[in-house]
């Protein structure tokens, strides 16, 4: 059960790393795009 915890957390740090990231990156490219 440990491990299964683990691999969990884990792959929902990284979706919600990638997810921030993804949100950062388009907010970016919008504000550079429109100024």
């Amino acid at each position: 059960m440990e491990e299964v915890n683990a691999i969990v957390s884990s792959f929902v740090s990284r979706e919600i790393s990638f997810r921030f990231n993804s949100i950062c990156l388009n907010g970016w490219m919008d504000g550079s795009l429109v100024s």
